[in-house]
């Protein structure tokens, strides 16, 4: 059974992977991998095929996760994170998007004093939150899983985008439903 359908090359092909990006989930990890002809770094969450071991809710799961990777094709928001590939083998589904390299929004709330966290950050902030959830309100789409940890900073600079994750949300959890 397929998601998206068997690529016709090997993500390994197109991509070089390097090391592990946070936490696994409970479907699967991510990666830091490189685009072998442009050399651009990107990020990629592989979903493993075999986290999907109740076979009477397979179907139902891998359509979600492939009306997932559709919406995903078409989401184009500076605060949402941006889709560049996916693939599938027989044993995993990976999506490669956007890397976000300045941490989670959790980390950094945490890692800076009470006193030097001002307001103006904290309006920038949920600015930021609050443009990238009404893109998705727009579209029809709830995120089911607002969080600090599913808010990454596009790269360490202080005044670093802000960007909502989805990446194929570990599914079972974390739906995001069209026509909500």
């Amino acid at each position: 059974m397929w998601v998206i359908g068997k690529s016709p090359q090997k993500i390994t092909k197109a991509y070089t992977f390097g090391k592990q990006l946070g936490q696994p989930g409970a479907f699967g990890e991510a990666f830091l991998v490189t685009k072998k002809d442009t050399q651009q770094k990107l990020a990629c969450k592989v979903i493993s095929k075999a986290k999907f071991n109740a076979s009477n809710e397979r179907a139902y799961q891998y359509s979600q996760l492939r009306n997932e990777i559709t919406l995903m094709r078409d989401f184009e928001h500076p605060n949402i994170i941006k889709f560049s590939d996916v693939f599938e083998d027989d044993k995993a589904v990976y999506i490669v998007m956007e890397c976000c390299s300045g941490g989670e929004l959790f980390d950094r709330i945490k890692a800076k004093p009470t006193s030097k966290y001002s307001e103006i950050d904290a309006a920038k902030v949920c600015g930021e939150i609050l443009e990238g959830i009404k893109y998705l309100h727009d579209q029809k789409i709830a995120h089911c899983d607002l969080k600090p940890d599913n808010f990454l900073f596009i790269d360490p600079s202080e005044n670093a985008q802000l960007k909502v994750i989805h990446q194929a949300l570990d599914i079972m959890h974390h739906l995001c439903h069209k026509n909500v």
